[in-house]
């Protein structure tokens, strides 16, 4: 017998790779333990869905339009975003490989569209608007793959976008059921900055990419105009006004310039047949209709507007927070054998965070612990990886974990690094002790 309970709770900050517990007791007298708290009027917190179509937490405020695009405004800054988040859609007569429109191709817009805007959640801690919209989309190609058909589809696609107190963080989820065919469905992020290039990580590192049109005709060709990113794409006029963009699902994406400004557009979902490319002049077609992705899609992403470059907004780290957020587990009263300190604790820390740390694992062929780190700078940074419990044996070795050499240990127990610009570093960690039995 147990009863369930779901409940918001403003967390303090939990250690780096820790923990921080937490105890539930049933208190006597207070509130009525019913879910109906509010039929008295009575409302204990300042919500953040100040309306349907407003959304303020003191550190961003987000307005919702008719038509279901967003502006969004940095309170810090005073810089504000506007009609983001317009869903575009075209045809595609490309393969899996790359897209191609159609040559006589018909775009369809968010723009105008049916919309209907709702909360969903409102507190103290967030607060979650869901955005309904009809589009009428192209049912397929024609036959001759030369045009959209004329036939429609009535596509309901639903955006719930949350912020939460205490963070500038906007988090989106769109999903829908697609039932077309042969279409490309992205969706628009206008920064307003003026430029043609954006910053994004790739593996073990951050690089800034160009959309300079490049091609001897002036244009770039169509496997160029977009380019895949990690987990973040950032543009910024390195002053005040910086807007990332976070992604937990898709990884493509453009950037389009008009009159200089620049607009990130987001890929959600590229519907086309099953051929692909053996060769330059061989084409394999399969009857399988896996890539014209029908069916329910979600899609997951966040915007995050700041100040400075994307070191200077620390970036990473933030990224980071959306794409592992904390996990809430049940345990025991602490009253078991241990050595954890009960209230909170972390297995490992970058004193600065100039490193970024790429992964945590077992050795392959020894009783170690392999840590990770990257240096993304064009100069040399100093840092400090700080254990929970100090290691017997701590050396550098390579990725293929052989050994490099032995490294020293400060008086706190400590490692301290130095590593030069674009460079990865491989620690391997032995402990005595229970800590250092690695087991599957």
């Amino acid at each position: 017998m147990r009863r369930r309970i779901k409940a918001e709770v403003a967390v303090p900050d939990v250690p780096g790779f820790g923990y921080r517990s937490f105890f539930i007791r049933r208190e006597k007298g207070g509130r009525p333990s019913t879910p109906r708290i509010f039929d008295s009027g009575e409302r204990p917190y300042r919500p953040i869905a100040r309306h349907p179509r407003l959304l303020d937490n003191g550190l961003v405020r987000l307005e919702v339009n008719a038509d279901g695009a967003i502006n969004l405004t940095d309170l810090d800054t005073g810089e504000r975003f506007e009609r983001m988040l317009e869903l575009v859609d075209n045809g595609c007569r490309g393969d899996v490989w790359v897209h191609h429109a159609p040559n006589h191709d018909r775009i369809i817009t968010s723009s105008g569209a049916p919309t209907q805007v709702a909360v969903v959640c409102n507190s103290g801690l967030r607060a979650t608007v869901s955005i309904s919209t009809t589009m009428r989309l192209p049912i397929s190609l024609t036959a001759d793959r030369e045009a959209r058909s004329s036939n429609d589809i009535a596509t309901d696609i639903q955006t719930e976008i949350t912020l939460h107190r205490g963070s500038k963080r906007v988090d989106i989820c769109t999903s829908f059921e697609n039932k077309a065919r042969d279409h490309f469905l992205r969706v628009r992020i206008p920064t307003a900055i003026a430029t043609d290039s954006c910053w994004c990580d790739a593996p073990f590192d951050v690089i800034e990419r160009r959309f300079t049109l490049s091609g001897h005709d002036g244009l770039c060709g169509p496997e160029l105009v977009r380019q895949s990113f990690g987990s973040f794409v950032d543009v910024s006029d390195g002053r005040t006004r910086g807007l990332a963009l976070f992604a937990r699902t898709n990884k493509e994406f453009g950037l389009e310039t008009e009159d200089g400004a620049a607009t990130l557009v987001l890929s959600l979902l590229r519907a086309t047949n099953g051929s692909y490319p053996m060769d330059l002049f061989v084409m394999v077609d399969t009857d399988d209709q896996f890539a014209q992705c029908l069916g329910r899609q979600r899609f997951e992403y966040a915007l995050y507007p700041h100040a400075g470059r994307w070191r200077d907004a620390d970036l990473p780290r933030h990224c980071a927070e959306y794409l592992h957020p904390c996990i809430a587990v049940q345990s025991s009263k602490g009253r078991n054998p241990g050595t954890l300190p009960l209230a909170s604790g972390s297995f490992l820390q970058l004193e600065r965070g100039a490193l970024l740390l790429s992964c945590v694992k077992k050795s392959e062929d020894r009783a170690s612990w392999i840590v990770r780190l990257f240096n993304p700078c064009d100069e040399e940074v100093q840092d400090k990886l700080m254990l929970f419990r100090r290691p017997s044996h701590v050396e550098e070795v390579r990725l293929d974990e052989s050994h490099l050499r032995t490294l020293e240990l400060d008086a706190e127990g400590a490692v301290p690094l130095v590593v030069a610009p674009h460079k990865i570093i491989t620690l391997a960690l032995s402990f005595d002790g229970a800590m250092g039995e690695v087991t599957e």
